[in-house]
C-alpha cells in the first residue's frame, strides 16, 4: 500500500510537471530536474513521511534515489528521519542500491540557519570498509575506492537534505573524539581528492548532480563499461521487462555474447540535449561513437538511444546493442 502511494505521487508529479507535452532539456541546466518531485508534491509527500533518499547505485561512483515512506523515530523532525533512513540503507526491493554510510554511524545533532543546515555525525562515519587494510592509503586502487565511498556518503546526505528546496547548503561535522563535540575535517578526510584543495577544510556543500544517475550519466557510465569490457556492470544498466517489447538475455548469456562479439567501442560522445516523454519515464538521447569491427572501424553519428525510468533508475534500451552492435538476444 505504501509503495502504491509513492507510485501515485510520482505519477501525479510527472503529469503536473510535464504538462502533457514533450520537452527538451540541456545537460548544463540540470538534466535530472524533471525526475524530482514538484514543489507541491514534495510538501505533500514530506507531510506524509515520504522522502527521496539517495544511495549508491551498485558498485559505481553514482547515486540513485529511493522514494519511500519512513516511519518517525524518537525525534519527529524530518531531517532526522531522512538521515537515519540513509544510515539504515535502502528499501529491500531496491536491490541495485547500496547503503553508503557506515551502519554504526550515529546522528548526533542537527541545526539550521536560514537555508544552511549543519549535521554532526559520530566518528563511525569515517570507519574503513572491510576491503581496506591498515595500509590502504598506499594502494592507489583501494585508496581511490575509499575516497569515492566517503565522497558519495557526503553527497548522499547533501542531496537528500536539499531535495525539498528548503536548504541550499549542508555542512557536515564529525565527532572524531567521541566526546559529543563537532569538528570540520579536511576535504581529503571526507573523500574529496584530486583538485589540489585536499588540505582545506570541507565547507558547506551545495547539491551535486554530477554524482547522480541522470539520463546523461547513466548513458555515459554504460558506454564506459562497454569500452572497458565490464559487461556485468553494463548489464545492470539495461532496461528489462518492457512489456515484452525487448527480450534481454540473462546476465551470463549477455556477458558471453558481448565477449564473443568482434565489435569494440573505440570512442564516443553523448550529445547534451535530449527529449523527455510527457510522463517523464522515457528519454531519447543522441550518441556519436566509433566501433571497431572485423573489417575496420565504423563511425556512427546522431544515433538515438532510448532510456527508460525503471524503479527510479534510468536504464538503457537493449535495442541499441542489437541494432548497432549486431548483438542478438
Amino acid at each position: 500500500m505504501k509503495r502504491l502511494l509513492v507510485w501515485l505521487l510520482l505519477v501525479i508529479c510527472a503529469v503536473n510537471f510535464c504538462a502533457c507535452s514533450s520537452r527538451v532539456y540541456l545537460q548544463d541546466q540540470s538534466d535530472a530536474g524533471f525526475v524530482q518531485l514538484g514543489v507541491y508534491a514534495q510538501e505533500k509527500a514530506l507531510a506524509e513521511n515520504i522522502y527521496v533518499l539517495y544511495y549508491q547505485f551498485a558498485d559505481t561512483g553514482y547515486l540513485s534515489t529511493d522514494t519511500r515512506y519512513v516511519a518517525e523515530g524518537q525525534n519527529s523532525k524530518t531531517e532526522y528521519n531522512m538521515i537515519n533512513a540513509l544510515i539504515q540503507g535502502p528499501s529491500s526491493d531496491m536491490a541495485e542500491l547500496r547503503g553508503i554510510i557506515n551502519s554504526k554511524t550515529k546522528l548526533l545533532n542537527i541545526t539550521t540557519n536560514r537555508d544552511y543546515i549543519y549535521v554532526t555525525l559520530s566518528k563511525e562515519f569515517l570507519s574503513l570498509p572491510d576491503y581496506a587494510g591498515d595500509n590502504w592509503q598506499n594502494d592507489p586502487k583501494i585508496a581511490a575506492r575509499v575516497y569515492q565511498g566517503r565522497r558519495l556518503a557526503v553527497y548522499a546526505i547533501v542531496n537528500t537534505l536539499t531535495e525539498s528546496g528548503t536548504y541550499s547548503r549542508v555542512q557536515i561535522y564529525i565527532d572524531t573524539q567521541g566526546t559529543n563535540s563537532r569538528e570540520k575535517l579536511t576535504r581529503r578526510e571526507m573523500g574529496f581528492v584530486g583538485d589540489g584543495r585536499e588540505s582545506q577544510l570541507l565547507e558547506p556543500l551545495a547539491r551535486s548532480m554530477d554524482v547522480v544517475m541522470t539520463p546523461y550519466n547513466a548513458l555515459a557510465l554504460f558506454m564506459q563499461m562497454l569500452s572497458e569490457n565490464k559487461y556485468d556492470v553494463a548489464y545492470e544498466l539495461l532496461a528489462k521487462n518492457l512489456n515484452g517489447a525487448e527480450k534481454v538475455p540473462a546476465l551470463s548469456d549477455f556477458v558471453s555474447l558481448m565477449s564473443l562479439s568482434p565489435n569494440r567501442i573505440m570512442n564516443y560522445k553523448i550529445k547534451p540535449d535530449f527529449n523527455v516523454s510527457s510522463d517523464a519515464t522515457r528519454v531519447v538521447m543522441l550518441l556519436d561513437y566509433t566501433v571497431q569491427m572485423k573489417d575496420g572501424s565504423v563511425y556512427c553519428t546522431d544515433i538515438p538511444v532510448v532510456l527508460h525510468r525503471q524503479n527510479e533508475m534510468w536504464k538503457i534500451s537493449y535495442s541499441i546493442l542489437g541494432q548497432y552492435w549486431n548483438i542478438e538476444s
